[in-house]
Formats: C-alpha cells, sequence, structure tokens
C-alpha cells in the first residue's frame, strides 16, 4: 500500500514509513503567523507586521499555491492599501516536492505575482504537529538575510 501511495503522486518518492508521513503531513492549508527576517548582524524583523495574512495549500496530487501579505494590503472588505504596500504580496501556485532527507521542500512556480518567486524554490523546512517552519535565504540591499515563515495548520 506504502509503495502505491508513493508511486501514485508525483511529489512523493519511495521511502521509509516516517518518510511518507512526514510528505503526507505536509497535505492541507496552512494560514501564516508570521514572516521575519534575520540579519547577518543577529537582527530580527517582522517585515510585514505582528499579523500577516496568507494561506499555503499542498494537496496530495503535489500542487500547491500560496498568498501572503501584509495585514494592511489585504482589501478583502472593499478598503483600499496604502500605496508603500501595493507591492508587498506574495502570490504563485504550481507543483512541490518534499525531501525528507535533505529537509527541504521545492516549490516548482509556474505562475507567480513577482519575479522573486520563479523556477523552482527550495525551503527548508520543519514541521512539528500543526506548525510548518519555512526558511529561505535571499539578498536585501546587498545583504544576505534569512528569511523565517510560520505557518499553522487552518482548522477551517
Amino acid at each position: 500500500m506504502l509503495l502505491l501511495l508513493a508511486t501514485s503522486f508525483p511529489h512523493m518518492t519511495c521511502g521509509s514509513e516516517t518518510d511518507d508521513k512526514t510528505r503526507a503531513s505536509f497535505v492541507g492549508t496552512w494560514e501564516l503567523r508570521s514572516v521575519d527576517m534575520h540579519t547577518s548582524d543577529g537582527r530580527v524583523t517582522a517585515v510585514w507586521g505582528a499579523d500577516p495574512v496568507g494561506r499555503l495549500v499542498y494537496d496530495d496530487q503535489g500542487r500547491m499555491f500560496a498568498l501572503l501579505m501584509p495585514k494592511a494590503r489585504n482589501q478583502a472588505a472593499g478598503q483600499t492599501a496604502p500605496e508603500e504596500l501595493q507591492r508587498e504580496v506574495a502570490g504563485y501556485y504550481g507543483a512541490y516536492a518534499v525531501d525528507t532527507k535533505k529537509k527541504i521542500v521545492t516549490h516548482h512556480v509556474a505562475v507567480s505575482l513577482r519575479a522573486s518567486e520563479a523556477g523552482e524554490i527550495e525551503r527548508a523546512f520543519t514541521l512539528e504537529g500543526d506548525t510548518l517552519i519555512l526558511t529561505a535565504h535571499a539578498m536585501r540591499a546587498n545583504s544576505s538575510v534569512t528569511y523565517v515563515l510560520a505557518w499553522q495548520r487552518a482548522t477551517r
């Protein structure tokens, strides 16, 4: 049964029962809890404030999508976002693959709102219960930074 499951979905490969459980744990909807930027001098900044909004969805067919932004950028209630936040949004979809040995999830982006979320995006992950932490390395203002995004499994 595990072999059938592992070969049926393109984002899974044959592995141990623990590997298969880890991959299966990704499936579902996740709510964004925080986006922190860590700089090389030790500073940590909540780049989108204390309460960013977003959803990350992984399905059991190897597809994913992500939409995230600062709370003030959300215009769902009909309000206008401040001018300085108009470009502060990330959204993309595509396929995904989980490498349990390297602890990396790779997003194979098909459509994106920003060039910085294009091609193959690798994120280190930590998955504990209902919390998923994704870590990304990037350049900002010619300095190396690390983004840490905390996600919680959605209950609704």
